[in-house]
């Protein structure tokens, strides 16, 4: 069974270890876990410290955009941007 946890950050640099040891303890009590995290228009250190995790630990994936109100948003990076389905897993 594949379990899939999202959720949204915003200058939430303190919480990116949590967000770590969160997605290591649900890879070690489901097997199957993926979590995706997106970040938008943090203003500390958030995304930087968000794509080092997600460099890390294979099962964190981490998006990172900046939004300008007079255009759609645009992703300023993206960990592991379709490499696990390209690669033919589900």
């Amino acid at each position: 069974m594949r379990v899939l946890v999202g959720g949204l950050l915003r200058n939430g640099e303190a919480a990116v270890g949590r967000i770590t040891q969160l997605a290591l303890d649900l890879q070690r009590e489901f097997g199957d876990v993926i979590v995706h995290v997106f970040e938008n228009n943090s203003t500390d250190d958030t995304p930087a410290l968000l794509m080092q995790a997600a460099r890390e630990q294979p099962n964190l994936f981490a998006r990172c955009e900046v939004w300008d109100i007079q255009r759609l948003p645009r992703v300023r990076q993206s960990s592991h941007l379709g490499q696990r389905f390209a690669a033919g897993s589900s």
